[in-house]
């Protein structure tokens, strides 16, 4: 009886066992997967704290280990540097064998520069990494001396980056503020930069009209160029050309933004001084679209609140020469009439202070020209005839008269001959080409004398440029007039320092009448000056610069 009662509750004793083990597994299985979820989770966790504090903790060696850019040179090993990239120019193609190449400037915490040059298949890779305002750690990078017509920066030192090159980002925290990176030069300061291709200066500006594209003679054969108007707060606009090697790229890109009026940064651009100040592209200019700085911001801010001006600017050309501001030269700039040299040689646009008076011998004042402002080119047409202007190919119209005379200069020290024309030339003669025109349809003559005697109280600055090709060193020197400012009286005989400018200004549309109410003091009415005292103005120049004039000698005994 005993055994065969027992049984069940062995049996029974025995499952309850069993399902007690099994709900115990359940639950530390249920709880053990919770913990290796947790446990997963917070490894991911912890793992990217401790990558960001190895990042941290590389920051911080890699800070330790950085240098500045004056201790980059040719002898350097081992080396990194905290920099930033500030300028960034297009992908361009060698003149000599063709390779692609692309120029960077970098920037260190100090304002020091460095310029870079990435090389062929280099750029595919290279290129998208750095990018426009990041900053970076870049080390151990090939450092080379470079010459001075290619420098961009302030070292004279470039940097070879290739994918050798060590680069790493540097965090949001640590990077390099761009605002700081560039010094930027004002419109009113370019004319002390007129043929200095070498200046490192930046041009912050508005973009806000395209002219039509155009050819013009460059060396043996005619290239072709873009020209944009340009402005910022100062209210100076003027023009900014883009030569033949900036057309493809650069060129493209900003035609196509102009309607949008971009605002650009130039770096290192060429300062034109024919026919006043202009800006132009050269080998070592980069242009930047839109630059994140906050000058750019308050720059777009004020074109917003001025919008009427800038269609004024657009309407009525005040980009062109004739409407812009002449700037008076420092006494450095200045040059003596006597020391000029009369045969042809390669000299920039140069300034003389003299008196001016009409060339008697002076037959016809004017000539016919294509009415197109951008080509001015003379024509042989008549001046009521239609005709085709096979310079800019424009359509059949009649040509324009524009003024063109000789004048001659007089500072006491020589006499120069020189033509003016245009608005210059009217303002000059105060009457334009169509009253000329007119007057000689009736056989009346101007009265060059009446004119002469108003200028003979008047003394200028004038600025000249040699239109006779360097090659044709055998030619006579053919001066023209870029610009001319007239002199207050008060003003004829002040001393100007090399750092203090006649605080005057005009432009050539508004050049006041000369004075007749003050005699000259320290020299003879330029119309009354004879043979004799030519001859004796000469013969003191020869005492004066003897050098000059033994090699004028030299050049008339060369000549065939």
């Amino acid at each position: 009886m005993y055994q065969t009662k027992s049984i069940p509750v062995l049996s029974y004793y025995r499952v309850s066992l069993t399902r007690l083990l099994l709900l115990i597994v359940y639950i530390n299985q249920f709880y053990f997967n919770r913990y290796i979820l947790l446990t997963r989770r917070d490894y991911q966790t912890a793992s990217c704290a401790f990558e960001s504090l190895l990042f941290d903790l590389s920051s911080i060696d890699m800070e330790k280990k950085c240098v500045l850019i004056p201790e980059l040179t040719d002898t350097n090993s081992n080396w990194f540097a905290k920099l930033i990239v500030i300028e960034k120019s297009a992908i361009r193609y060698s003149k000599e064998d063709g390779r692609p190449y692309q120029k960077l400037v970098f920037a260190d915490a100090m304002r020091n520069t460095i310029q870079a040059t990435i090389f062929e298949r280099d750029i595919q890779d290279i290129e998208p990494i750095l990018q426009l305002y990041s900053t970076y750690y870049i080390g151990n990078a090939w450092i080379t001396k470079i010459s001075i017509p290619f420098y961009l920066a302030s070292s004279p030192y470039q940097m070879t980056i290739s994918k050798r090159t060590f680069i790493q980002a540097v965090s949001a925290q640590d990077a390099l503020p761009s605002d700081y990176c560039y010094e930027l030069t004002s419109f009113t300061q370019l004319h002390n930069y007129i043929g200095d291709y070498s200046a490192r200066i930046n041009i912050l500006c508005a973009v806000v009209h395209a002219l039509p594209p155009r050819l013009v003679p460059r060396g043996k054969r005619y290239v072709p160029i873009q020209e944009f108007a340009v402005v910022n707060e100062e209210k100076q606009p003027m023009t900014f050309t883009m030569w033949e090697e900036f057309l493809s790229v650069e060129g493209s890109q900003l035609k196509a933004m102009v309607p949008q009026q971009p605002i650009i940064l130039l770096a290192r651009p060429k300062v034109n001084s024919y026919h006043t100040i202009s800006l132009g592209t050269q080998a070592t200019t980069i242009i930047l679209f839109n630059p994140e700085i906050p000058q750019a911001t308050a720059l777009r801010n004020w074109m917003k609140e001025n919008s009427c001006y800038i269609q004024t600017i657009i309407k009525e050309r005040l980009y062109e020469k004739t409407n812009q501001i002449i700037h008076p030269p420092t006494a450095a700039q200045l040059r003596e009439i006597a020391t000029i040299p009369t045969m042809a040689e390669h000299t920039r646009p140069f300034w003389i202070k003299a008196q001016i008076r009409i060339s008697i011998t002076n037959t016809r004042f004017y000539y016919l020209s294509c009415p197109k402002p951008d080509c001015s080119k003379p024509t042989g047409a008549d001046i009521d005839t239609e005709f085709k202007c096979f310079y800019c190919h424009i359509t059949y119209q009649k040509p324009l008269p524009r003024l063109r005379f000789e004048i001659q200069l007089f500072d006491g020290t020589s006499i120069l001959s020189a033509l003016i024309e245009d608005k210059y030339a009217e303002s000059l003669l105060q009457m334009p080409a169509e009253q000329i025109i007119n007057m000689q349809k009736i056989h009346e003559h101007i009265n060059i004398q009446q004119i002469n005697n108003n200028l003979q109280d008047t003394h200028f600055y004038v600025q000249l440029r040699n239109t006779i090709r360097p090659s044709d060193i055998l030619q006579p020197a053919r001066y023209s007039v870029v610009a001319y400012l007239a002199i207050p009286p008060t003003s004829n005989t002040t001393h100007l320092t090399p750092d203090n400018t006649n605080p005057q200004i005009a432009t050539a549309t508004n050049l006041a009448s000369p004075s007749t109410s003050q005699k000259p003091t320290h020299q003879p009415p330029i119309d009354t000056i004879n043979d004799e005292q030519i001859a004796s103005t000469k013969q003191e120049a020869i005492r004066k610069y003897p050098s000059e004039a033994a090699e004028e000698a030299s050049n008339k005994r060369a000549k065939p």
